[in-house]
């Protein structure tokens, strides 16, 4: 089940349904101002978690929430991966360890990068998936040639995903090595060798309601939690829990 999916949320209109239908979206009356895709969502956002910027000139900034960007703001999908062994990363030709994930191609919605990702990346096939979070990407292309491929703000949808199943081997062609870790082993890595250590651990606290590292240090060993998460993961959405 992915907490996602459009079936499941058939139950109330999405944000791109919001900002897209003029029966729905309030600023398409001609009493108002129009109101751009981009601000409309960005206006939806909690604070930021975390902050950030990148080498190559972009900021960003990471927030928890259950939504994902309309399609034609989303750019990049991302998942912390679990399996009953912990953790499965990704040693790409940057040198460090990533979660699993990449750009979206044409047309393919954040649910359908994130599993295709998933298992280029790290050989798994996520059975269950939540989106957790959001990482709001400002690029500068007059900064950095590299960024000029790029949007001036796009979005990274931030998943928690697991599977059953030891990963298989990865087909990825960026893919150096991939690896699965205990959970307290991953969490100890400098970020230097793992960047989105903090996001991973956030994302997990908040399909828990804990801090995981927390219990982690109390002796709860990686595979309950892992397991508790397996099991929030397929609780239905709220809406469908309060449906009558």
């Amino acid at each position: 089940m992915f907490a996602s999916d459009p079936d499941l949320q058939a139950a109330s209109p999405s944000l791109d349904a919001i900002i897209n239908d003029p029966h729905l979206n309030l600023a398409a009356s001609a009493a108002l101002p129009v109101v751009n895709p981009q601000t409309a969502y960005d206006q939806c956002l909690p604070e930021p978690q975390l902050r950030g910027t990148w080498g190559d000139g972009a900021r960003w900034s990471f927030h928890l929430l259950g939504h994902e960007a309309p399609l034609s703001l989303s750019t990049v999908a991302m998942s912390v991966a679990l399996c009953p062994d912990g953790i499965v990363l990704t040693l790409t030709e940057r040198g460090y360890d990533e979660l699993l994930g990449g750009h979206l191609e044409a047309n393919e919605t954040a649910v359908d990068a994130v599993l295709r990702e998933s298992e280029e990346e790290g050989g798994i096939i996520i059975e269950h998936c939540k989106l957790v979070g959001i990482k709001r990407i400002e690029n500068d292309p007059s900064d950095k040639p590299s960024r000029q491929q790029y949007p001036p703000v796009g979005y990274a949808s931030y998943f928690v995903g697991y599977s059953s199943r030891y990963p298989g081997e990865p087909t990825g062609v960026e893919v150096v090595s991939r690896k699965v870790l205990p959970l307290d082993e991953a969490f100890s890595l400098d970020l230097a060798q793992f960047p989105e250590r903090q996001e991973a651990i956030l994302l997990l606290n908040a399909v828990l309601g804990c801090d995981i590292e927390a219990e982690l240090r109390a002796g709860v060993s990686s595979a309950e939690l892992i397991s508790r998460v397996a099991a929030k993961l397929q609780e239905p959405p709220e809406f469908l829990k309060n449906a009558h």
